[in-house]
């Protein structure tokens, strides 16, 4: 079987692992019955690299750079969710906040430099 273009591509690789981060993230917040917070940073999660996977079977270099410009945005929503609940709840520690955001900063740096939007 013929792997997908994706699955070839580090800022994909990458957004796996931020996106297993995520869904720990996730998971506390269940426990703390934050599940409206948990659905959301799942989502905005799995769309970081479901939008890379799906810009990869473009036909144009454009069109795939529309959705890792999408990815991207992802991004910062997942940062945005992180950083608005970290000072109001308890499952995210302020000291350990900055180790949290370090991968959004590391793949937005690779979609910076790597791609021309």
């Amino acid at each position: 079987m013929d792997d997908f273009r994706f699955e070839k591509l580090d800022i994909w690789k990458e957004s796996i692992e931020i996106s297993d981060v995520l869904f720990d993230y996730a998971d506390k917040a269940d426990d703390k019955r934050h599940y409206k917070f948990a659905e959301q940073l799942r989502s905005a999660g799995m769309s970081i690299s479901n939008n890379i996977a799906e810009g990869s079977g473009s036909f144009s270099d454009k069109e795939f750079a529309n959705f890792l410009n999408i990815s991207r945005r992802s991004i910062f929503e997942c940062a945005n969710i992180l950083s608005n609940r970290a000072s109001r709840t308890t499952f995210i520690f302020n000291h350990t906040f900055a180790f949290i955001l370090y991968p959004f900063s590391f793949i937005s740096f690779i979609f910076n430099h790597t791609f021309v939007f």
